[in-house]
């Protein structure tokens, strides 16, 4: 029954592949309400940090990494036709990403004006026109995928460890164990 259960819990705990933005921490306070005013400047500090770091090229850069995290996936049982399945990733993921990159970049502006006001993000932007704020944003991209592949490994590393004794936790308590079939 372990194993049955184990895929439908290690795919609960992959992390998902959209762009979504976590729910506020309980303990953090909502922001105090801007002024007009305040709101304005921040939001147009926002957009000329957003602009400079090249959020949609960063988006565009990140394909390549997603795709070949998924390849490996789609090409088993697939021998010698990785060419045509890795054109098929990259038309769909291209669309894709250039359907979600308008949410993407109006929810990252959205948190800059909540967490940052305009004089911290134009420091941000000072730092990014620097030669290693540059640096970051050219790394970035790869930097980011590798953690989350990272992320996701450790995170169904730990499911996988952690599920016999979650199992055996919830017959002992007379639950039921959920089974794939």
């Amino acid at each position: 029954m372990i194993r049955a259960a184990l895929p439908l819990l290690l795919l609960a705990a992959a992390p998902a592949a959209a762009a979504t933005a976590p729910a506020r921490p309980p303990a953090q306070a909502a922001p105090a309400p801007l002024s007009e005013g305040e709101r304005a400047e921040r939001m147009t500090a926002a957009d000329e940090l957003i602009a400079d770091s090249g959020v949609a090229q960063i988006l565009d850069k990140m394909i390549p990494g997603i795709i070949a995290q998924i390849l490996p996936a789609l090409s088993k049982g697939n021998d010698g036709r990785e060419a045509e399945i890795r054109s098929i990733l990259t038309d769909e993921m291209t669309s894709v990403m250039k359907t979600a990159s308008p949410a993407i970049i109006e929810n990252s502006r959205n948190i800059y004006v909540e967490n940052f006001t305009a004089a911290e993000m134009r420091e941000m932007l000072a730092f990014n026109r620097s030669p290693t704020g540059r640096k970051v944003l050219e790394r970035l991209p790869d930097m980011q995928l590798r953690m989350m592949a990272f992320g996701r490994d450790a995170g169904q590393a730990a499911v996988a460890t952690a599920l016999p004794r979650i199992i055996d936790r919830l017959k002992a308590a007379n639950l039921n164990v959920p089974t794939t079939s």
